[in-house]
């Protein structure tokens, strides 16, 4: 991982792999070959990213969910992202 630094704060940024690693998910937006969940009444992102087997920081960062509330909703789609999912530090 590269280091990027603006006067004394210091970012990482990811840097290619040498092969061998799946892909990260690039574009947010595209849906288009996930597979996705409907909510149930009293289901959480929690239960949701255990039974797809995903990080739930992915699954809310994929989704769009905001980090302060997590809040989701009976009957609402959330969308199962097909490779992992970069979640920068602090989203």
């Amino acid at each position: 991982m590269a280091v990027i630094t603006f006067g004394t704060q210091y970012i990482n940024k990811p840097t290619p792999s040498k092969g061998g690693d799946k892909p990260m998910a690039n574009d947010l937006n595209d849906f288009s070959n996930c597979k996705y969940c409907v909510v149930n009444d009293g289901e959480t992102l929690f239960d949701i990213a255990q039974r797809y087997k995903v990080a739930i920081q992915q699954l809310r960062y994929f989704n769009h969910i905001s980090k302060a509330t997590w809040h989701i909703s009976k009957d609402q789609k959330i969308y199962i992202p097909n490779v992992p999912v970069y979640v920068p530090r602090g989203k």
